[in-house]
């Protein structure tokens, strides 16, 4: 009887998740390091945030990272110097390519235009699949979908 009622309470089951939702075995850090005596200054634990590509938007600047967050890829830029808590900046999201370079098994190489506009997933197969991120209009601001 208390099994029943347990299951009941759960919002979800195991069996709803595909297999590319599985956590990765490795947990992923993101550290920063302190060029002058090599000491990490700062780690960050990506937990469930899957990495998926690094792209450089600004030569003057790091590369920026890409992670998943849910069904969306969010991009994030270092900061070179920064003596702040905040060492990266949001800077731009993929909707929904969280979900689909995670049906693709057999990517290799994945990045995204210095303007954001689009990101391209080649898998090894030859095949090169182009997001476009969506357009807005008066209305709607960029990076946001309607219903």
């Amino acid at each position: 009887m208390v099994e029943q009622s347990r299951e009941r309470k759960m919002s979800f089951s195991n069996q709803e998740f595909e297999e590319c939702d599985a956590f990765p075995e490795d947990i992923e850090y993101i550290f920063r390091l302190d060029v002058k005596n090599g000491e990490v200054t700062h780690k960050v634990c990506l937990a469930s945030h899957q990495w998926i590509f690094n792209a450089s938007l600004d030569p003057s600047l790091p590369p920026a990272f890409c992670i998943r967050h849910d069904v969306d890829a969010l991009l994030w830029q270092p900061k070179a110097h920064s003596n702040s808590d905040a060492n990266w900046t949001h800077i731009g999201t993929f909707n929904a390519l969280g979900y689909v370079q995670a049906a693709k098994q057999d990517r290799k190489f994945s990045t995204c235009a210095p303007d954001m506009s689009y990101a391209a997933l080649c898998d090894c197969t030859r095949h090169v699949y182009v997001y476009q991120q969506p357009k807005g209009d008066a209305n709607m601001p960029v990076n946001k979908s309607s219903l």
